[in-house]
């Protein structure tokens, strides 16, 4: 079993499909000042978008994908996969010593998510992507 600590919450998994569970987790990040994930792999990482929607910079592993959701310094902070609790530490400490950085990073991370990381800017991309495929494939008919 692992070792308590006295100012640590244990939350148990949260399905956003459920009413409850969902204000728990809306509760949770309005809350915090931090995502920390030291994944190991992630393709993405939704819930990157979902921390930078509330003005939450993530601390991540530099792994897989999470790169294109963290943007260093604008929404959070990549560490090397290998980097230690200690690590984490460090780079909370060293952002919270600013205040006023840390305050602008939380409305960068908010910035980020209106102007890349919600669902609206991605599905006008896709159009476009769609839009120019449908005007090749109609050039490419008439000839």
């Amino acid at each position: 079993m692992p070792k308590e600590d006295e100012g640590l919450t244990i939350i148990p998994f949260l399905d956003k499909s459920k009413p409850k569970d969902l204000e728990r987790l809306c509760d949770i990040l309005y809350q915090s000042h931090f995502l920390i994930l030291p994944t190991e792999f992630d393709a993405l990482g939704i819930v990157f978008c979902e921390a930078s929607a509330y003005g939450v910079p993530s601390i991540a592993a530099n792994v897989g994908g999470v790169s294109q959701p963290v943007r260093e310094g604008k929404n959070g902070f990549l560490l090397p996969p290998t980097a230690t609790a200690e690590d984490y530490a460090e780079k909370i400490k060293a952002v919270f010593s600013d205040k006023e950085s840390y305050i602008k990073l939380r409305a960068s991370s908010r910035n980020e998510y209106e102007t890349r990381l919600n669902w609206d800017v991605w599905s006008e991309k896709v159009n476009k992507i769609l839009e120019k495929i449908v005007i090749n494939y109609k050039k490419k008919d008439a000839l």
